[in-house]
């Protein structure tokens, strides 16, 4: 529409009621006629109904499974994607939805390109390419193949994992690279949801959730072993504390960060296969650059979870051994889940009179001759020896607690806080 100070007119053709949108070679201005207002004002009705938006099949999942319906003018509601063409396609949410703070937007699609198109692009066409546009910032190729990470598997279902770093999200486009006709290359979406920020790699149930900033690659030793470099530049790394999670273990990886290098040997008795979690405190903070010399199934970087001081560290006996002192969250004790058996709490304290004031009545009370089964006052065992270190189930401790509620006994702060951790 062109507007001038005496009139305004539309030229609505076949050719232009055809498409979604007018380019401005659509629009012409002719002299207004007195009678013309009634024509033009249906005509702008008309001009109106061909910008409606329709909610698309699929949607924008939030974090907490809120669902964000999107809307499009194009005619593709469906997101199955002819990539032999090279289109856009926009879709827009109802208003603009907020990003939470180290998020991700994990984009589910089935990719299939076809053997025509798999070869090094030539005169014939290029190979096709989907990219992914956020309110039309920088845009995110979305890989049809994991060559990146080693791997020789092409057409299968993907969970690309985007790292964002807006307050806000409206708008989301897919930008389609056209490619060999012949190749019936598709992309076909499945879903879009916020997610965790996540950098790495993980396969289940047929389907591959990666990210960029990822890759792997044969070492060039004469046992090619694999290395995994996991390196988000600095714009898009994780704010805050991060961990390292490791699944399908083979041998005895080294993972290095920084200035912290780990050589990792598996307990005895464990399965060859297993995980493991490199807690935060084993990483530099301004350090984004992980690489892992060694077999693994599994290895992503992700936020480590928000903390209270009470929540249990949750790291390998070889990990808790070597852990920092000075990244204690308290100055006279840190505890831990122990991951190969979670159900069990490991306290690591800073001095014999620190464990004395934590289990020294819990040690009288659980086995002590002449003392289990009771509370004992602090002066009846003051110059006692409990033991260097400790062992005891659910029940007794729960007994123990019990007891002290049930008869109002005083304890100790140390014996009150380790209540708190046990409860939560």
């Amino acid at each position: 529409m062109v507007k001038t100070d005496n009139y305004t007119t539309l030229n609505l053709s076949r050719k232009n009621r055809q498409s979604p949108y007018f380019s401005k070679t659509g629009f012409e201005t002719k002299p207004a006629l007195g009678k013309a207002a009634p024509l033009i004002f249906c005509a702008m009705l008309t001009a109106a109904s061909c910008w409606t938006e329709k909610q698309a099949d699929f949607s924008l999942k939030g974090n907490s499974g809120e669902t964000y319906p999107l809307y499009s003018s194009s005619n593709n509601l469906s997101g199955l994607f002819d990539m032999t063409k090279t289109k856009r396609y926009d879709y827009v949410l109802s208003e603009s939805e907020r990003v939470p703070r180290n998020y991700s937007l994990e984009v589910d699609y089935d990719i299939h390109i076809g053997a025509e198109a798999q070869t090094t692009p030539d005169d014939d066409g290029a190979r096709p390419e989907a990219a992914l546009k956020i309110d039309d910032d920088f845009g995110w190729v979305l890989p049809d193949n994991l060559k990146f990470i080693n791997a020789d598997i092409t057409n299968t279902r993907m969970r690309y994992v985007i790292p964002l770093q807006t307050a806000r999200i409206k708008k989301i486009s897919f930008e389609i690279k056209g490619g060999k006709k012949k190749s019936g290359a598709w992309l076909r979406l499945n879903g879009l949801r916020f997610t965790e920020r996540f950098y790495g790699f993980e396969a289940e149930d047929g389907t591959v959730r990666t990210s960029p900033f990822v890759k792997e690659y044969a070492a060039g030793d004469e046992a090619e072993t694999p290395v995994i470099l996991i390196n988000p530049d600095d714009y898009y790394a994780i704010s805050g504390q991060r961990i390292l999670f490791i699944d399908g273990i083979s041998g005895a990886p080294l993972i290095s960060a920084g200035n912290t290098a780990i050589q990792y040997i598996a307990n005895e008795g464990l399965n060859e296969y297993h995980s493991l979690t490199v807690p935060a405190a084993f990483w530099e903070r301004r350090n984004n650059a992980i690489q892992i010399n060694g077999s693994v199934e599994k290895a992503f970087l992700k936020p480590a979870p928000p903390d209270d001081g009470m929540t249990p560290v949750i790291a390998d006996t070889g990990f808790i051994l070597k852990y920092p002192q000075d990244k204690w969250r308290n100055e006279s004790y840190e505890i831990f889940f122990w991951e190969s058996f979670p159900n069990i709490l490991i306290f690591d304290t800073a001095s014999y009179a620190v464990q004395d004031k934590l289990f020294k009545r819990l040690a009288f009370f659980a086995e002590k001759k002449g003392f289990k089964g009771r509370l004992a006052r602090d002066e009846e065992i003051a110059d006692l020896h409990g033991w260097n270190a400790h062992d005891y189930n659910a029940e007794t401790l729960a007994r123990f607690f019990d007891m002290a509620e049930k008869d109002a006994f005083p304890l100790l702060d140390e014996e009150i806080a380790l209540r708190e951790i046990l409860i939560k």
